[in-house]
């Protein structure tokens, strides 16, 4: 198209059938995917992206993520850079992220009062748990806002060391 886009729209006429997508891009590329009931895998993307799917699986991914999962909850490990805006969203399913000690970090994680809420270290100076199902962080002038949001599952910040 004259604006750059890719559009990929895939249907089929059996019940069971599933459809599989390999985009390979440039790292800055802006995105905004609607996956029905699918799994969105990003590796090492950054850019601007709005993704809806059952489940994500994130691989060194960062930037300007607003990401939504259904169902299948989100699991991987997050590369952010200072500047970045992070918000994950699941309905349903747990949140299982790494994300790299020592950055500068505003981390919000919201809960439910029912899920347990872990997150590690990250060398955050000040922590609020003040609340079952939820926590805030905040480290150096937290120049990377990450937001977790899980309606109904567990969640867990793990920390990954950067060499």
């Amino acid at each position: 198209s004259p604006q750059g886009e890719l559009l990929i729209e895939a249907w089929s006429s059996y019940n069971q059938a599933g459809v599989d997508f390999e985009v390979a891009s440039p790292r800055d590329i802006h995105s905004v995917m609607l996956l029905g009931d699918g799994t969105a895998t990003l590796v090492g993307t950054r850019g601007d992206h709005h993704i809806e799917a059952s489940r994500l699986v994130l691989e060194g991914a960062g930037g300007m993520l607003d990401l939504y999962a259904t169902t299948g909850g989100a699991y991987g490990d997050l590369l952010p850079a200072p500047g970045d805006r992070i918000t994950i969203y699941a309905e349903r399913g747990d949140i299982d992220l790494s994300l790299p000690r020592g950055l500068e970090y505003d981390l919000v994680v919201w809960g439910s009062p029912e899920s347990t809420v872990t997150v590690d270290d990250l060398g955050l100076q000040a922590r609020i748990e003040s609340q079952p199902g939820y926590f805030a962080g905040r480290s150096g002038r937290g120049t990377i806002e990450v937001e977790i949001i899980a309606a109904q599952g567990h969640v867990t910040i793990r920390e990954a060391w950067i060499w």
